[in-house]
């Protein structure tokens, strides 16, 4: 990776400081958030805003790990966090386990930060996860193609959001096929 400005790299984890915030504080109510599905809703509203927008909300890389994306440098960015007294981890019993919990009741996201695009990206993944658990957000995360792409520990370009493992419809492969055959391949 070319080196970066420190202005650029203190930009981007202020964008993704605010993202978490705003995860957490619009998450406080539900049962089943945890680190593990923080990190999906992150996932998946950076990985929604791309294929929208062409830009991610956060502008963090992604990492394949076995429960699914995660941000590449969120325990750099949560510590910043916890130092400066934003944001801590509550421990919290569901069933018979223990959840990390990222509370940001500390300090309320700015909101100058992140667009109303940003936001809508970042509801709209809240929307689609909500009522699942880890597990299920873990086992949700795997479907993509983005997913399939990076071997384990490996960044997972935002591009690949743009593929698909949906099957042809019988006029898309007609079409591909006259296609082909037209221009002589």
């Amino acid at each position: 990776m070319p080196a970066r400005k420190l202005a650029e790299v203190l930009a981007e984890d202020d964008r993704a400081i605010e993202m978490l915030l705003y995860i957490a504080k619009q998450s406080a109510d539900d049962p089943d958030f945890g680190a593990v599905k923080l990190q999906k809703i992150a996932f998946a509203a950076d990985f929604g805003s791309y294929r929208r927008t062409g830009s991610s909300v956060s502008g963090q890389q992604y990492r394949r790990l076995g429960m699914g994306p995660v941000m590449a440098d969120f325990k750099r960015i949560f510590a910043y966090m916890n130092v400066r007294g934003w944001a801590y981890i509550k421990k919290h019993k569901v069933g018979n386990r223990t959840q990390d919990r990222l509370s940001a009741s500390v300090r309320s996201p700015q909101p100058k930060l992140l667009t109303d695009m940003d936001k809508k990206s970042i509801d709209d993944a809240i929307a689609l996860l909500k009522g699942m658990n880890a597990g299920a957000v873990s086992a949700w995360s795997h479907q993509f193609p983005c997913w399939d792409y990076a071997s384990d520990k490996e960044a997972i370009p935002y591009a690949a959001s743009l593929l698909s493992n949906r099957s042809l419809t019988r006029a898309e492969y007609t079409y591909g096929h006259e296609a082909a055959l037209a221009a002589g391949l």
